[in-house]
């Protein structure tokens, strides 16, 4: 007589472990990807689950467009794995910015209330920086420099060659 490992059923399928922690996993939307699987990953490791497991509670929580593109996309496809299931689910629904959208972010700042000089400076350079930096051609970089007395900034184009 051949004795099953505890977590395996006489039919060979996985039992899903811990299944109260599938509560602490949000829907998968197109929204929340990363932090989707992230969090899927966190819980599974708790939870021992395995990569098959996960497979299936990802399924699951599949709405909206993620599950729309599922279904036109990867459910006909017979060697999917948890791996390759969210390699497509994050490239698809990855969360890529245009220049308007950043220039307008960076345009439109302003200094909130208890927000110090040094603080709003460090942040709008930030803005500027991904507005800048994040859509340029060729890998070109500018050092944005914020000068006490102007309001707009001096751009400076950083060499590329060691």
């Amino acid at each position: 007589m051949t004795l099953l490992h505890p977590s395996v059923t006489p039919d060979g399928a996985d039992v899903l472990h811990n299944t109260s922690m599938l509560q602490m996993i949000p829907s998968l939307t197109d929204r929340n990807t990363a932090e989707f699987f992230s969090t899927l990953e966190w819980v599974g490791s708790l939870g021992n689950w395995s990569k098959p497991q996960m497979l299936l509670i990802a399924k699951l929580k599949l709405e909206g467009r993620v599950r729309q593109f599922f279904e036109a996309s990867l459910a006909t496809v017979s060697d999917i794995n948890y791996d390759k299931f969210k390699e497509a689910i994050v490239n698809h629904f990855r969360e890529e910015k245009s220049f308007s959208f950043d220039f307008a972010k960076f345009s439109s700042a302003h200094q909130m209330e208890q927000e110090s000089v040094k603080d709003f400076s460090v942040r709008i350079e930030g803005l500027a920086h991904r507005c800048l930096n994040n859509h340029l051609e060729n890998g070109e970089t500018y050092l944005i420099v914020f000068e006490p007395d102007c309001f707009y900034p001096n751009l400076y184009q950083v060499s590329n060659n060691p």
